[in-house]
């Protein structure tokens, strides 16, 4: 097929050259077809330019930089997930923490009874119970028991405390002779 059937088959833009009133040129979907002096015709293929792609609503579709919705929800919904995991393992390294405090405050008035147990005569030495009241208002519960083994004496001290209703134990036994 030449280019004169695809001329015929489209539709032609006609333009006039008012400068020197002969010839005329028709653009023909990317063609331009110019007619000479002579008669022939001078073919020449022009580069498209770009068909812009239409909204309904006659806005032109333009190709934005940015990120859509979907990219935005599901962003947000790992910040969340992330957020909520560090929350929690924040609370839980705080508790354990608090509770190893606890713990070790419990061993350490355990260890100072052991020791003033041992200091004193253990025939004299009657089974009892105090309480120690922390500065940061906790209260341990201290008790001791001494029990009979033959040649030697086993000695028990007992240290509980209660955090946010949450009962700890803390024993520590020897035998002594």
């Amino acid at each position: 097929m030449g280019i004169d059937a695809v001329t015929a088959s489209l539709p032609a833009q006609k333009t006039h050259n008012t400068q020197t009133g002969w010839g005329s040129a028709d653009l023909i979907a990317g063609f331009s077809v110019s007619e000479t002096r002579s008669g022939h015709y001078n073919r020449a293929m022009e580069f498209p330019q770009p068909i812009p792609s239409v909204f309904p609503h006659g806005r032109a579709l333009h190709r934005q930089a940015g990120f859509t919705v979907v990219e935005v929800l599901v962003a947000l919904f790992l910040m969340v997930m992330i957020v909520l995991a560090a929350t929690r393992a924040t609370r839980t390294t705080n508790h354990v923490q608090q509770s190893s405090y606890y713990m070790e405050q419990a061993a350490s008035y355990a260890q100072a009874k052991m020791a003033m147990l041992q200091a004193a005569s253990l025939r004299t030495v009657q089974p009892g119970r105090d309480t120690i009241l922390t500065p940061n208002r906790i209260a341990f519960s201290r008790s001791w028991s001494i029990v009979d083994k033959g040649v030697a004496k086993q000695v028990e001290v007992d240290v509980s405390w209660s955090v946010a209703g949450r009962a700890d134990t803390v024993t520590m036994t020897t035998l002594v002779r």
